[in-house]
């Protein structure tokens, strides 16, 4: 009948929708790749065609060969990272272990002393779990390490970030939280979506992988993570199982 061609009409119309969503989200995923890619191979292309124009000082071939370097190192980064988190994908983790929590986190911020102190940061931690974690740790302390780094590159001068690990009756949770702008309305649902970059995010530079890699790591643990705004600044939220605590 009517009413059964209407409901029809509609879902194909929904159907529509959505696949003109996932085009688009994939050109725009391409053009991010196609632009991270194209800079570095920019600055090695256009070092090599200095070079073979005519004969140059020694010291001009070293300077070449150094932004050569640092060009391919940016290639490699960004391969990693595609790689690694289509490994997390993919994989069930496989090699997990029972890991200290306080321990680990304070391995990671042992490694953020100097970058904290270079920005003047004021740096809180509260750590309210006494036991330990099935985890992969050296892919959580990755996870982890990415999003403090994420932080400190956002935070200014003075300003201060917050992590905090706890647990519930259901859940193992771990925030933190930095001064700073808020994410955009428009970026916190897509802000974990592999080569999605804000426009904050793009204006400073870096891949954009990061924050996908810490959510590969996260759902492959069987936890969540979220993103949101505090009056302050950005709050990340990561959550698992509280069977992984023991």
């Amino acid at each position: 009948g009517k009413n059964e061609i209407r409901s029809l009409s509609t879902a194909f119309n929904e159907m529509l929708d959505k696949l003109n969503l996932i085009i688009s989200e994939h050109k725009e995923s391409t053009d991010h790749i196609a632009h991270d890619l194209r800079s570095p191979l920019t600055h090695i292309l256009g070092a090599i065609e200095l070079l073979i124009t005519k004969k140059r000082p020694p010291e001009e071939y070293e300077m070449a060969l150094v932004s050569t370097m640092n060009s391919i190192v940016e290639l490699q980064k960004l391969i990693d990272s595609l790689l690694d988190i289509s490994l997390m994908e993919t994989s069930i983790l496989s090699d997990r272990k029972s890991v200290e929590i306080d321990s680990m986190l304070k391995k990671v911020l042992d490694v953020f002393q100097y970058a904290l102190e270079a920005k003047n940061i004021r740096f809180e931690y509260h750590c309210e779990v006494d036991g330990v974690m099935q985890i992969n740790e050296a892919l959580m302390t990755r996870a982890i390490a990415n999003l403090l780094d994420n932080a400190v590159k956002f935070t200014p001068t003075h300003g201060f970030i917050q992590m905090r690990a706890m647990t519930s009756e259901s859940n193992f949770k771990f925030t933190l939280e930095n001064e700073g702008a808020p994410i955009e309305e428009k970026d916190v649902s897509r802000i974990f979506d592999r080569l999605y970059r804000a426009d904050t995010a793009r204006t400073e530079g870096g891949f954009g992988l990061g924050l996908s890699f810490v959510k590969a790591v996260v759902e492959a643990h069987g936890g969540s993570i979220s993103a949101t705004n505090s009056p302050n600044g950005p709050i990340f939220t990561i959550t698992l199982p509280n069977g992984d605590v023991g």
